[in-house]
């Protein structure tokens, strides 16, 4: 798009991509979950047009994070034994990580649908084999477009700053820190909003500030679970819960992390 029709018009249609990715692989999933149409539409639009991802949108992260329902809506197919499900879960994780300029944020991606494909195979050896394929055809796919995306990291900036010294774990982030980061959870801009001009905080505003648009997500999987879904609950709950540790630096998590 922004070869033919320039930088600005190009990045607006790509923009719109990315929000109808989100929002019909969010509608697939919720509706594969076996929730109601009206439901899963509404669960759909609030992710595509959450705070995190509508912030983010000109950045290449906004891909992963619209292909991100995608990745679970395969995973779960793939392992009920559908090989188009596991092919498409090989292509989205493939392409997401060695075609992306984000590369790190699709590590991220890998690591939340190994860690929920892993809950829901759980105690049989032929889903954990039907997990296991879709990710080695994954790397094959990555390593076509690696070379591009080696090439652009290595003249970043990111990388450059990496080289003076450990960004993880990030000796900055006292308890009381997090406990103020935590607090922006319940009120997103208690400590002002970066967008006018009131941060004044001696650490970037936290990122769960602007991800308030997935509550609708968390407050659906909080109402009674039919059974067939505890495990994949579990799943979430866990990918939850890994992300969270990862933000807030848990002592025992962190040293493996880092």
């Amino acid at each position: 798009p922004v070869l033919a029709l320039g930088s600005e018009r190009g990045s607006d249609v790509m923009a719109v991509w990315k929000l109808e990715l989100a929002a019909l692989g969010g509608f697939l999933l919720l509706l594969r979950f076996g929730v109601r149409p009206t439901a899963a539409a509404s669960g759909a639009l609030a992710y595509a047009f959450g705070a995190y991802h509508v912030s983010w949108l000109v950045v290449p992260l906004a891909w992963v994070v619209a292909l991100a329902p995608w990745a679970l809506w395969a995973l779960i197919g793939t392992l009920r034994g559908d090989r188009r499900s596991g092919a498409w879960l090989a292509l989205i994780l493939g392409t997401t990580a060695g075609w992306s300029v984000h590369a790190e944020t699709a590590a991220f991606l890998w690591l939340a649908v190994a860690l929920a494909g892993t809950v829901l195979a759980w105690g049989k050896a032929r889903r954990i084999v039907r997990l296991a394929i879709p990710y080695l055809l994954a790397l094959l796919v990555a390593a076509v477009g690696s070379l591009p995306v080696v090439a652009t990291i290595a003249g970043s900036s990111k990388l450059a700053a990496s080289r003076n010294g450990p960004l993880y774990p990030d000796p900055g982030l006292s308890w009381s820190v997090k406990g103020r980061a935590a607090a922006l959870l319940l009120v997103p801009w208690r400590d002002g909003n970066p967008g006018v001009g009131t941060w004044h905080e001696a650490f970037p505003c936290a990122a769960v500030s602007v991800s308030v648009g997935a509550v609708p997500l968390v407050l659906m999987f909080g109402a009674p679970l039919r059974r067939r879904h505890r495990r994949a609950a579990l799943g979430l709950a866990d990918v939850g819960f890994g992300a969270l540790s990862l933000v807030y630096q848990v002592p025992l998590i962190t040293p493996l992390a880092g």
